[in-house]
């Protein structure tokens, strides 16, 4: 748990239990592997919904909470599929 982050505020920000556990996760490990990695069945026909809703939610975790969060490493070849974002 990072005690320099305020979890209420971050959470605040999420919009539905997908975002809401984006931000969990995000609170207490510092990061996470591409959320839209996660998407499994019918999910997947919606990927560029989740893209918007995963960049909309970083927009606000900036605006609203003061989280930063970034890419912190790229994946296996340099693109965001399997990036790790992380609170810097």
């Amino acid at each position: 748990m990072n005690k320099l982050l305020d979890k209420d505020k971050m959470m605040a920000c999420a919009r539905g239990r997908w975002q809401r556990q984006i931000v969990e996760y995000l609170y207490y490990d510092g990061e996470i592997t591409n959320p839209i990695s996660w998407l499994q069945g019918t999910a997947r026909e919606y990927k560029q919904r989740y893209e918007e809703s995963f960049s909309n939610l970083i927009s606000r975790l900036e605006a609203d909470a003061g989280v930063k969060v970034r890419i912190v490493q790229y994946g296996p070849r340099g693109g965001r599929w399997g990036a790790k974002y992380g609170i810097v």
